[in-house]
């Protein structure tokens, strides 16, 4: 059985253009914001059948949408995501 889970990707993505970043990470209804280091964080919807299995589809769809390899990331149903943030 699938569940959602709720994916934050923290990028460094310097010079790209957020439009750009949303475009590539589409299929995973993106919302993003500034990260604490100054980096964007990609908040990433992902059904998968368990956690890891959401982390490295998460992992993989920002690598993919920016060439570039994530620096930090965190996961979490959506139902926990719901009521955390």
């Amino acid at each position: 059985m699938t569940t959602d889970y709720n994916v934050i990707v923290d990028l460094d993505t310097t010079g790209e253009p957020a439009d750009e970043l949303l475009d590539g990470l589409r299929p995973y209804h993106p919302a993003l914001s500034l990260g604490p280091r100054g980096t964007v964080e990609a908040i990433l919807t992902v059904s998968a059948e368990s956690l890891a299995q959401a982390v490295v589809t998460g992992l993989a769809a920002a690598a993919g949408a920016t060439g570039r390899e994530p620096a930090a990331v965190q996961a979490m149903t959506t139902a926990d995501f719901d009521v955390t943030f």
